[in-house]
């Protein structure tokens, strides 16, 4: 299985001092924090666990099963 580029949905600001977009095709969270003029990313994952390093983390989109 091979990781596939993110598609990161609409920006969501409920906080002021944080941004929040959802892959569409993962789950992941894109997380934009906000801090006067300072700003860093982190991401989680679908069932919000962090995810740790610099990089993004790999796109592994999940399967639908759709039943006949």
């Amino acid at each position: 299985m091979t990781a596939e580029r993110h598609s990161w949905g609409e920006p969501q600001r409920d906080d002021p001092r944080l941004t929040v977009r959802v892959c569409t095709k993962c789950g992941a969270r894109k997380l934009t924090h906000h801090n006067g003029n300072r700003h860093w990313i982190s991401f989680a994952s679908a069932e919000g666990l962090a995810f740790h390093g610099e990089k993004t983390p790999p796109c592994f989109p999940r399967k639908v099963e759709v039943a006949a």
